[in-house]
């Protein structure tokens, strides 16, 4: 209870519904809300329903980091995507309705079942998105942090002419790479794709920009 930071109400009806879905096979509806200043609950109306609701087939539902998620899939999305169950409301079953077989979805194509580790390793920090194969060069220190974060999917190879640093990939979501790599920047570099590495060489030269000339950081064109 300590660890659900959510002033949503909603959460334990949420649940509930959700897992009434998932055990009947059912789809739901929803709305989803963003964050405002004030800590309110801001409709994310889906443009696509004439009620503002999305609709969505539930396949599990996880706590990671103190939040719950519904996992599963929306509209015309061929991957899985999740939903933070706080950020849930004017939720119901659509009683009619029928869900999408999981073998539909991409990567489970040939696959019954829904792995839960692999997706929470594919998607650092719960970060939506597609998964893409992230290549990096880093530093031998930060081993257990690699092992920490992506666990025995990060295929991780050592190098003969560099005993300081190893070469490792993972299958992951582009913005938890992104949010790893500038955790540890002075431990590890993007190799692969090429237009993660622009986008980060692009942040950095923002950042310094800003830091040290503030004065022009309104005219930054980058």
């Amino acid at each position: 209870e300590n660890y659900i930071r959510t002033n949503n109400r909603d959460l334990s009806y949420n649940l509930e519904v959700i897992y009434d879905a998932i055990k009947a096979n059912k789809q739901i509806k929803f709305v989803y809300n963003d964050m405002g200043v004030k800590g309110e609950l801001v409709p994310r109306y889906q443009k696509k329903a004439e009620d503002g609701r999305y609709t969505f087939n539930p396949y599990e539902v996880i706590c990671n980091e103190g939040n719950f998620y519904v996992i599963g899939s929306t509209y015309n999305y061929k991957n899985l995507r999740h939903y933070r169950l706080d950020r849930i409301t004017n939720i119901d079953i659509i009683e009619k309705s029928k869900r999408v077989p999981l073998n539909q979805i991409e990567g489970y194509t040939d696959k019954g079942y829904f792995e839960l580790t692999t997706y929470v390793r594919e998607h650092l920090n719960m970060f939506n998105g597609k998964v893409e194969r992230v290549k990096f060069k880093a530093s031998k220190l930060i081993l257990n942090y690699i092992w920490d974060t992506f666990g025995d999917t990060a295929k991780i190879r050592e190098l003969a002419d560099d005993n300081d640093n190893v070469i490792f990939t993972v299958k992951t979501a582009i913005d938890g790479a992104k949010v790893f790599a500038k955790q540890f920047c002075t431990f590890c570099e993007v190799l692969e794709p090429q237009a993660l590495r622009d986008e980060l060489k692009q942040d950095n030269m923002r950042h310094f920009y800003q830091k040290e000339f503030p004065q022009y950081s309104d005219k930054l064109k980058f």
